[in-house]
């Protein structure tokens, strides 16, 4: 899914990681949140656990109503140009899924 490109750098060829792009959907509106961009899944979902964790996010509607939304991957964006990549939509997660496993780890001690 990341879009990768060889740029020279010191004489020699590296392999430059962009950022790729995610949205979360909201079932119950038929649409999607403003776009939100980070390294990889790993990295968006850690954002996503982070709020869940957080005391002062308990009014926020992803955490109250988890199951109404939805994690998705939209696409590649290259810092050096600009340019943003649309990729097929893939759904990354589910954020009832989310909670309930952080709701386990706290149950199994590990939070």
């Amino acid at each position: 899914m990341i879009n990768r490109r060889k740029k020279k750098m010191f004489g020699k060829n590296e392999t430059r990681k962009d950022l790729e792009i995610f949205a979360i959907y909201d079932s119950k509106v038929n649409s999607y949140r403003e776009p939100a961009y980070a390294i990889n899944k790993f990295d968006v979902i850690r954002q996503i656990e982070n709020m869940f964790r957080d005391p002062q996010q308990r009014s926020n509607p992803l955490v109250l109503n988890p199951s109404d939304y939805s994690l998705y991957y939209l696409g590649d964006y290259d810092k050096g140009t600009g340019t943003i990549t649309v990729q097929k939509k893939i759904v990354i997660a589910h954020l009832h899924e989310i909670q309930a496993s952080l709701k386990i780890e706290q149950k199994d001690g590990a939070l």
